[in-house]
């Protein structure tokens, strides 16, 4: 059976590298827009002024970065993690989740749909069945295609460019 993380928009992955540890911060240093003046969205095209391809920080080890795309997608995910040491190259610990005004709007949107097919379903148990009782089943569905594969598309661009950029492998992944 396939662990739940592969149906919902979260991911936590680890990323093992020969590098050392100084090397893969260097490395995604390189990529990183940490500038905040730089990072601000215009206004308009939702299009960020940079040649890096993810914008945010790491500090001491600690990652927190979100892509930077030349499109509008509100299902870019918000990466943290840590880089840790290893005997032989350096480990990199991810987790990749939607924004957390996202998160908020699914969980109120799929809050009011689930109740009400919760309700058609009743009235569909009771032996009352219109064609339209069917609507909020279909508005589940579509809801949980576009927030999963919204944030899945992103997500695998995302782990794949900072696993060339350090020569790394994934072991052991929730994907």
């Amino acid at each position: 059976m396939k662990p739940i993380h592969k149906y919902i928009p979260f991911e936590k992955i680890t990323i093992e590298t020969g590098l050392r540890a100084s090397e893969v911060e260097e490395r995604l240093f390189s990529i990183i827009e940490t500038d905040p003046e730089m990072r601000k969205r215009h206004w308009l095209t939702g299009s960020i002024k940079s040649n890096k391809e993810f914008q945010g920080n790491i500090y001491q080890g600690q990652i927190t970065i979100s892509p930077i795309i030349n499109y509008k997608n509100s299902f870019l995910p918000d990466i943290s993690g840590r880089i840790k040491s290893l005997t032989f190259g350096s480990e990199i610990e991810l987790k990749l989740k939607l924004k957390t005004p996202i998160v908020i709007f699914a969980a109120i949107w799929f809050g009011i749909v689930g109740l009400v097919s919760l309700i058609m379903l009743m009235q569909i148990l009771s032996g009352n069945f219109e064609p339209g009782f069917i609507v909020p089943f279909i508005m589940l569905i579509f809801g949980y295609l576009v927030f999963t594969l919204g944030f899945k598309k992103e997500s695998i661009k995302a782990r794949k460019r900072i696993m060339e950029i350090v020569n790394g492998t994934e072991k052991n992944n929730y994907q």
